[in-house]
């Protein structure tokens, strides 16, 4: 389970210079600073939330046999999807969040490990 928090902590290093881009891109055009500053900060948040619980999933599924694992792999994906949707539909609806401000950092975690594969050294 420690690899699950350094992943995690490494991603959060990763989201922290992102999430004050979005930020500041929301600012430059005229948006409120606060509700877009709590927007992107709880959206980046969130995907932080589902990061690690892939992670914990992923770990937890290889300490049993392949079916029961696959089960909980699964069982993690479902539960992670109605959250998302749970979330997106929450930035929507409410009125003192800004739905794009807090949906854009769902796919911080997809823009990092797709960077980090394009930069990483190959075969050494």
């Amino acid at each position: 389970m420690h690899i699950v928090y350094e992943e995690t902590k490494r991603m959060l290093r990763g989201m922290l210079p992102l999430a004050l881009v979005t930020f500041g891109v929301f600012a430059l055009c005229g948006q409120g600073i606060a509700r877009s500053g709590a927007s992107v900060l709880l959206g980046t948040a969130f995907a932080l939330l589902l990061f690690y619980m892939i992670g914990r999933s992923t770990v937890r599924a290889t300490a049993f046999p392949p079916a029961q694992g696959i089960r909980i792999t699964r069982r993690g994906y479902v539960v992670r999807y109605m959250l998302t949707a749970v979330f997106v539909i929450a930035a929507i609806k409410l009125p003192y969040l800004n739905a794009a401000a807090a949906v854009i950092p769902l796919f911080f975690t997809k823009a990092l490990l797709l960077w980090r594969h394009a930069v990483q050294r190959k075969g050494g």
